[in-house]
């Protein structure tokens, strides 16, 4: 505070932008806000004082980021003292709303704000999903906001069953000619609901269904652009998946009660699997740890659930995340088994006592990429028991990677106790990432050395120690693509080293980001 004071007592004509104001208003900083305004060129010149302030831009997005900062006193201030800026008061208003500040929407609605009476904006959702029943009432009962029924599936997600309750029967109220739409839109929301852990919310839009007695109702259109509101699914294997994904035994159990033996819904086909998705409800059980719920299934399947399904990939899954009661569960009461992925993948993930028990235990073992990732990823004490205890060994990659990701002592390790080695790509990647010290120990203890790409790399990131060391201490030197690198991100001392040290030329798009980033050479 002390050096604004002095900066704007010393010198005059700056321009402070909107910007500063607005993080001034955001921080709540009234006092910021007054020294800003005592040096105002408007309001001393107002005062007989001319020539002398700067000028403040008070307008654009100050007064919304007093409100969302829940400083109503700095909206008062900024109206009575500087009312003719030019505030975005819709900005506001909308800050208002999603704040829950039914008092000052009614002020800035009263000033002026407006927003559009049936559009269901950004601002409708966040009251929605925050679960303002008071804010959205307020919306409704002032005509901005009709179409509250393409609220569901928002209020559903968040678990808000007051709101839900509330949106139908006033929507029902209203217009008993659009039951048919909510019903669909209580279709299309029990997914979200139960994928988000609302059992109670789920029940209620289910039985919203099931009252109307129509199965088999279409996905409604809103009529503004919104025809798919947060979830465009209706129940199905997905929906199971994700809750089983997420450990809701209760939501797991509620989906196989209500919709186990509907016809119309395979509660366990998840049809086309987008990737990354796990092709099963019992595998994505195991794979996130959730014991209950692959218990459950397991009783349901062995119980004769024919549709229930378990792979090689839920023990796989299990180890790969260090859940041994799942890993040890589906070893004693399945016959799936697991792959080499499971050490392989528990090993990269440092999980120890996981690769010991599969050890131990299983027979399927690992490959060199179980000691290869774990060094990679700096997990010491893994790598030195594969070492001790396995075969499979590892390879270059496994310094080369480690070097990559700066674990120093990982590398020390290597050297002394493998005989695989690196690759040129050691120092080279670790110089691209900065890890100086790691460069330095390669440089004086291995022979593979490394190549230009280390300084260009070293240049693209900023890394200008790395450049300085590897200029004076190593021979590759570098190409004209690490001025080109260092001068489109705009890394200015690397650019300065390199021009004036290294005599490195440029090409011409080097040129280009000099000019437009305003590096003077």
């Amino acid at each position: 505070m002390a050096t604004i004071k002095w900066l704007l007592t010393k010198f005059q004509g700056f321009s402070i932008s909107s910007e500063v104001v607005t993080r001034a208003c955001k921080a709540g900083a009234m006092d910021l806000l007054q020294l800003f305004y005592e040096n105002d060129s408007r309001v001393l010149e107002q005062r007989g004082e001319i020539g002398r302030g700067h000028s403040i831009k008070w307008g654009n997005l100050t007064m919304s980021a007093a409100v969302l900062s829940r400083r109503s006193d700095i909206v008062w201030w900024l109206h009575r003292h500087i009312p003719d800026a030019n505030y975005d008061l819709d900005a506001a208003l909308r800050s208002a709303l999603i704040m829950g500040d039914i008092i000052m929407a009614e002020w800035l609605a009263s000033h002026g704000a407006r927003r559009s009476k049936n559009s269901v904006d950004i601002t409708t959702r966040g009251v929605a999903a925050n679960g303002r029943l008071d804010v959205l009432q307020w919306l409704v009962d002032k005509g901005r906001c009709k179409n509250i029924i393409a609220m569901v599936p928002i209020a559903a997600q968040n678990g808000h069953l007051e709101m839900l309750r509330w949106i139908v029967d006033w929507t029902l109220q209203k217009n008993a000619a659009v039951k048919r739409d909510v019903v669909a839109m209580a279709m299309s929301a029990i997914h979200v609901a139960a994928t988000h852990g609302h059992l109670q919310t789920a029940k209620y839009l289910r039985d919203i269904e099931l009252q109307a007695g129509c199965i088999g109702y279409t996905m409604f259109f809103t009529g503004d652009g919104l025809d798919v509101i947060l979830c465009d699914e209706r129940v199905s294997g997905k929906t199971m998946n994700m809750a089983a994904k997420k450990g809701f035994l209760d939501v797991v159990q509620w989906l196989y009660t209500e919709y186990g033996h509907d016809c119309q819904t395979d509660i366990f086909n998840i049809g086309v699997r987008r990737r990354g998705m796990d092709a099963n409800a019992m595998d994505t059980a195991a794979k996130y740890g959730h014991l209950d719920v692959l218990k459950y299934f397991h009783e349901l399947q062995i119980s004769g659930e024919t549709r229930l399904q378990c792979t090689k990939n839920a023990m796989d899954g299990a180890a790969k995340n260090g859940h041994l009661c799942v890993v040890k569960f589906l070893h004693d009461n399945r016959r799936e088994g697991c792959t080499t992925v499971a050490m392989d993948t528990a090993a990269a993930h440092g999980h120890l006592d996981m690769v010991k028990w599969l050890h131990q235990y299983r027979t399927e073992g690992c490959t060199h990429v179980a000691m290869d990732r774990a060094a990679s990823l700096g997990h010491i004490e893994v790598v030195e028991w594969l070492h001790e205890n396995r075969t499979e060994g590892c390879t270059t990659r496994a310094m080369d990677n480690a070097a990559t990701t700066g674990h120093l002592e990982m590398v020390k390790w290597l050297h002394s106790n493998r005989s695989e080695g690196c690759t040129h790509d050691a120092m080279d990647e670790a110089a691209a990432h900065g890890y100086l010290h790691v460069v330095k120990w390669l440089h004086s203890h291995r022979t593979e050395g490394c190549t230009e790409r280390a300084m260009d790399e070293a240049a693209a990131n900023g890394h200008f120690k790395v450049v300085q060391w590897l200029y004076v201490s190593r021979g590759e030197g570098c190409s004209s693509s690490a001025l080109d690198y260092a001068a489109a991100c705009n890394e200015f001392e690397v650019v300065l080293f390199l021009n004036f040290q290294c005599q490195t030329g440029c090409t011409r798009d080097a040129a280009i980001d000099i000019r437009d980033n305003h590096v003077e050479l």
